[in-house]
C-alpha cells in the first residue's frame, strides 16, 4: 500500500469522499439523527428535531423487514451444499455421509451465530446501509461479537469491477483495553492523546488516555495481508496474512462508495420536511385566540380582559371581534401535497397501506406486498455476497479450525443463501405453482396427469421447508402399499377359510 502510513493514505482516501459523507449528513437530518451527526458531535450534542417522522419510521421499518429476510429468527437460512462435480464421483453410501456432515456443519453454525451479538449490530448496521449507504463490521471470531464502523470510520479501495482491494479502518482506543503487549509497545513510544474533542465517541483525560488505531488490509495474490498502526508507527508482530477478510464492507448500489435509498428519496423527504414545518408553525400561529375591540367605543378593553366567565360588564358586542388568519385554504393545498408525498414514501419504505375503497381483495394486497418487496432485489443481492456469504464462511472456517465439524476441501462446498433475493425467486414459484393448480382445476381429467410427489416436493422448496422426517420417501409409502396388500390378502384368506367352515365373513 506504498510508503505512506495508515494515516496519511487515510486522509488522503477520505479528502476525496467528502461529497458522499455531505449527503450522508443531509439524509441522516431528515431520518435518525444519530446514524450519522455532523462531523465534531458527540454524544452530548443536541442534534435538534426533524418536522416529520416519516423518514425515521420508514427506515426503522425498512430495517427490521431486511433484518428478517436476511436473518431470519427460526434460522435455516443456507445451506451447504456438495459440488455438482463432487457430488457426481461419489458413492452412494459416502455421499449420504457427506450429506449428513453438511447437515450437522448447518446446526454447529447456527449456534455458533447465535453466540455472536448479531441482530442488534446487524439492525444498527441495516440502518446506515439504507441512511448513508455504507457501514463496515469487524467480525472477531475468537470474541464471539462483531463491531461497526460507519462511514467516517473507513475508507477503500476498488478495481473496475467494484471488488475491493484495500480498507483501512480508524478508531480510537482506550489504552487501558488494548492487549497487553499493544499497550506496552504504545505507552514505550508515548504514543497516547488525552485532547477530548478527537477522542471520537470515548471519554480521554489524563486519567483516561486513548490512541488513534489504523488497523489496513490490503489484497496481495488473492490472500488479504493486514496490520495495525499508531501514528504512523507500525505495532509489532501485527502484520499477518489471513484467506478471508474479516471486515465485510456492505453498501446499498454497486458503488465505490454506496448510495443510500434516502438519497433516492431525499427531494420527497426535505419537501415534507418543509411543508411540515410551515403547516405546524401556521397551525400554532392560527391557534392563537386574540380579541380585538374597536378604538373609541364604550366597551372597555382593560375591563373585557379581566372579566371572569359570568360577569356583566358595560360594553357594546358590536365592538369585539376575533382575529383571524383566513389561510384555510392554504393550508389545504400544503397538506394535501403532504398527504401524496407521505404516501409515496410508505411505498418506498414498504410500509403497506392498502388504497381507500370498500372492497379490497386479497389478492390485490398480495400483489402489492410482492411488487413493494421485490424493489429490494438488488439490494438483497449484494448484501448476500457481501454479508451473508463472506459471514457464513468466516465462521465455517473458524469451525473447521476449532475442530467443531469435520475438515473438508473449500472448494468442494458451497454455499447457498435461502433469504433475501432467493425467498423472492421462491416466492415467485410458490406463485406459478398455486395459480396453476387453480387453472386447471376446471379442466375434466387434468388432475391426474400431474406427478403429485414432485409437486409436493416444489411446494416444499418454495416455502424454504426441510421434507425430511415430514414428507414420506418411496421407500416407505412401498413398504406401506406392501403391508396393506398383505393385510388384504389376509383377510381375504380368512373370509374363505370362513365360508368353507360356514360362517360369515363378515363377523371378522
Amino acid at each position: 500500500m506504498t510508503n505512506k502510513t495508515l494515516k496519511e493514505r487515510f486522509d488522503k482516501l477520505d479528502a476525496a469522499r467528502q461529497g458522499v459523507i455531505n449527503t450522508a449528513e443531509k439524509c441522516a437530518e431528515l431520518t435518525l439523527r444519530h446514524i450519522f451527526p455532523p462531523s465534531g458531535t458527540d454524544n452530548n450534542t443536541y442534534l435538534g428535531k426533524p418536522w416529520q417522522a416519516v423518514g425515521a419510521r420508514g427506515v426503522n421499518n425498512l430495517a427490521s423487514k431486511m433484518l428478517i429476510a436476511l436473518l431470519p429468527p427460526d434460522g435455516g437460512f443456507f445451506r451447504y451444499t456438495l459440488d455438482p462435480n463432487v457430488k457426481a464421483s461419489l458413492e452412494v453410501e459416502v455421499l449420504r455421509q457427506a450429506e449428513s456432515i453438511l447437515a450437522l456443519s448447518e446446526e454447529v453454525t447456527l449456534q455458533a451465530l447465535n453466540n455472536y451479538t448479531l441482530r442488534h449490530t446487524l439492525f444498527e448496521a441495516l440502518k446506515h446501509v439504507i441512511i448513508t449507504g455504507n457501514v463496515a463490521l469487524w467480525v472477531d471470531t475468537k470474541k464471539n461479537r462483531m463491531k461497526l464502523y460507519n462511514l467516517r470510520d473507513y475508507v477503500v479501495t476498488r478495481d473496475k469491477a467494484m471488488n475491493l482491494t484495500s480498507v483501512i479502518l480508524k478508531e480510537s482506543v482506550d489504552v487501558d483495553v488494548l492487549p497487553p503487549e499493544v499497550r506496552q509497545f504504545v505507552l514505550q513510544e508515548n504514543l497516547t492523546k488525552t485532547d477530548q474533542a478527537d477522542s471520537g465517541n470515548i471519554t480521554a483525560d489524563e486519567e483516561n488516555p486513548y490512541v488513534t488505531l489504523y488497523t489496513g488490509a490490503k489484497l496481495i495474490e488473492g490472500k488479504w495481508e493486514m496490520w495495525q498502526e499508531v501514528e504512523g508507527v507500525e505495532v509489532p508482530k501485527s502484520r499477518h496474512q489471513v484467506s478471508r477478510l474479516p471486515i465485510l464492507v456492505l453498501r446499498w448500489s454497486n458503488n465505490i462508495y454506496g448510495r443510500g435509498m434516502i438519497e433516492q428519496v431525499l427531494g420527497d423527504l426535505d419537501t415534507l420536511e418543509t411543508l411540515t414545518k410551515a403547516v405546524t408553525e401556521g397551525s400554532i400561529a392560527a391557534s392563537r385566540v386574540i380579541f380585538m375591540v374597536k378604538p373609541h367605543t364604550i366597551t372597555n378593553a382593560s375591563k373585557l380582559a379581566r372579566a371572569r366567565n359570568a360577569s356583566i360588564i358595560e360594553g357594546n358586542p358590536d365592538d369585539v371581534g376575533t382575529l383571524q388568519m383566513n389561510k384555510y385554504a392554504d393550508f389545504r393545498v400544503a397538506l394535501e401535497r403532504i398527504a401524496i408525498l407521505e404516501q409515496r414514501l410508505n411505498q418506498m419504505f414498504l410500509i403497506f397501506q392498502p388504497r381507500q375503497a370498500e372492497r379490497v381483495t386479497a389478492e390485490e394486497i398480495r400483489r402489492l406486498t410482492e411488487e413493494l418487496e421485490a424493489l429490494l432485489g438488488g439490494v438483497y443481492t449484494l448484501l448476500a455476497e457481501e454479508l451473508q456469504k463472506p459471514l457464513l464462511e468466516l465462521v465455517f472456517e473458524d469451525m473447521q479450525k476449532s475442530g467443531k465439524i469435520p475438515k473438508m476441501p473449500k472448494d468442494d462446498i458451497h454455499v447457498t443463501v435461502l433469504t433475501g433475493f432467493e425467498a423472492l425467486s421462491r416466492t415467485t414459484t410458490l406463485n406459478k405453482l398455486l395459480t396453476m393448480l387453480n387453472a386447471i382445476a376446471s379442466v375434466p381429467d387434468a388432475l391426474q396427469y400431474i406427478q403429485w410427489d414432485e409437486y409436493l416436493a416444489r411446494v416444499l422448496n418454495s416455502l424454504n421447508i426441510n421434507p425430511k422426517g415430514l414428507v414420506k420417501t418411496q421407500e416407505q409409502l412401498q413398504a406401506e402399499q406392501q403391508a396393506m396388500m398383505q393385510q388384504q390378502t389376509a383377510t381375504q384368506v380368512a373370509g374363505q377359510q370362513l365360508l368353507q367352515q360356514g360362517q360369515n365373513p363378515k363377523n371378522l
